[in-house]
């Protein structure tokens, strides 16, 4: 597939591999999303159990897989509300950024110069699209509602010295 949106008023991503070339940057770009994945953080440590912990990730969506899985499926099975029913699954091909190890910026995005090696994960982790923006030869990651965030408590600690508020 080449697109996918999100119900409820959410965003339309567009995958690169259909509406794009990879690497080549032409008007508005809506393949870059935000999703988050569980990672174990003991990973690097065999003997250790398990410990899941959410992280945020960045990257460029290239296509959209649709699964029909057959109810004995394995990941069936972990779902108890799903078995004995057949079940449609929606998988995303995604290049991540490579973050640079400079400090965020004060929006708290990464930057980045090239992306990384192909991962597929399920659609349901990506969060929302978001923008880029070139500097020389770094990019940087733009998350509308973290701007929105920041600029808003901007206002808020103007209108407070101001007396505005209250």
């Amino acid at each position: 597939w080449g697109k996918l949106k999100f119900l409820d008023g959410g965003d339309l991503i567009s995958a690169c591999g259909v509406a794009c070339q990879p690497g080549v940057v032409r008007g508005r770009d809506k393949s870059f999303v935000k999703y988050t994945l569980e990672v174990d953080q003991n990973k690097r440590y065999k003997n250790q159990p398990v410990i899941l912990e959410k992280r945020a990730y960045y990257g460029q969506v290239l296509h959209f897989i649709a699964l029909k899985l057959p109810p004995t499926c394995p990941f069936i099975q972990a779902h108890p509300s799903r078995i004995g029913q057949p079940s449609s699954h929606i998988m995303a091909v995604i290049m991540p950024i490579k973050p640079l190890p400079t400090p965020l910026n004060e929006f708290g995005m990464p930057s980045y110069k090239k992306l990384g090696p192909i991962q597929v994960v399920d659609a349901s982790t990506i969060e929302c699209v978001v923008g880029r923006v070139k500097d020389r030869d770094t990019w940087t990651i733009i998350e509308r509602h973290s701007i929105i965030q920041h600029f808003g408590e901007e206002l808020e600690a103007a209108s407070e010295s101001r007396g505005d508020l209250g």
